[in-house]
């Protein structure tokens, strides 16, 4: 069976939400969770272990974890079209696949980024999506020898 649930946030003020007894008894084979900052500035260490323990706790269940990184994962009040912007999502991004690559495979790189998110327009121009889509996998593919990492040739995705 190859269904899977969206668990969407699973960290609210730092309290992880366990539901992963509830999920694996769906049957779900795998989850997509938005890996979002919460109450954290940068994905820093107590990040990385929030996220830790609900990873693990579905990996280890034999469910496929399917991260979402969207805008989120920066705490920033630039504008989302800024190079500055730009630059942060995607040193959070790559510091995020780096330290999961080995329990989560797909990656995705900002949902429906059309999206008005309450406003007027898209969060994104096409121009600043497509850098981010770019960057990002420059960032996490290829450079700084990551083209040599088997580990990082994760797969990256939008939608």
């Amino acid at each position: 069976m190859f269904a899977g649930i969206d668990v969407g946030h699973v960290i609210d003020q730092g309290v992880v939400h366990d539901d992963v007894v509830e999920v694996d008894s769906t049957g779900a084979s795998w989850v997509r969770i938005n890996l979002r900052l919460d109450q954290w500035d940068t994905p820093d260490p107590a990040w990385f272990a929030a996220y830790d323990q609900v990873i693990d706790a579905y990996v280890a269940r034999g469910i496929e974890v399917y991260a979402l990184i969207n805008d989120e994962a920066v705490s920033s009040n630039l504008d989302h079209n800024s190079d500055a912007w730009i630059a942060q999502y995607v040193q959070n991004a790559t510091a995020i696949v780096d330290h999961f690559k080995n329990r989560v495979r797909t990656f995705e790189i900002i949902n429906e980024p059309n999206d008005w998110a309450g406003g007027t327009s898209a969060r994104f121009t096409p121009h600043a999506f497509a850098k981010i889509l770019q960057d990002t996998y420059l960032a996490v593919k290829h450079d700084a020898g990551h083209d040599a990492d088997r580990c990082l040739q994760v797969s990256l995705v939008s939608g």
